[in-house]
């Protein structure tokens, strides 16, 4: 029997710090049945930085408009056991900062701009309008 690999995702929240964000965060992490591996969180002068390492092995089912605090709904879809797409709908014109969740190229990208040369990098950035959505979805081959 191969040995158990996890499929491991980082997830970066930032910004005012309010009552009840971690606590949202972290229940609908348990309600989908994902580990958190490793957690650090700061609040500095009212500003809130959690990075999150998560194990998604156990991720059956997509997800539906998870509210980034008061910027962005995202819905992300599973597909044959991969992540197939992440859909972003900004509620305000802002600059999307995104880990990006696929292999370099192995992405379109529909309601944004993202220049070929910004598709390696580690983190996507692409200006975000209020109402448009964004649409990230892997490439079948």
């Amino acid at each position: 029997m191969p040995p158990y690999r996890k499929k491991i995702v980082r997830i970066r929240i930032s910004g005012p710090d309010k009552k009840g964000i971690i606590a949202r965060m972290t229940t609908f992490l348990f309600r989908k049945n994902l580990n958190i591996e490793d957690i650090d969180q700061r609040i500095l002068e009212g500003f809130l930085v959690m990075n999150m390492v998560v194990d998604i092995s156990d991720l059956k089912e997509s997800f539906k408009d998870f509210r980034a605090e008061g910027a962005f709904l995202v819905t992300a879809a599973i597909r044959d056991g991969s992540l197939d797409s992440v859909r972003i709908l900004p509620e305000n014109d802002a600059l999307l900062r995104i880990l990006n969740p696929f292999s370099p190229k192995a992405f379109s990208v529909a309601g944004a701009d993202l220049p070929d040369e910004a598709r390696n990098g580690r983190i996507l950035t692409m200006n975000a309008q209020a109402g448009k959505e964004i649409v990230l979805r892997r490439i079948h081959r």
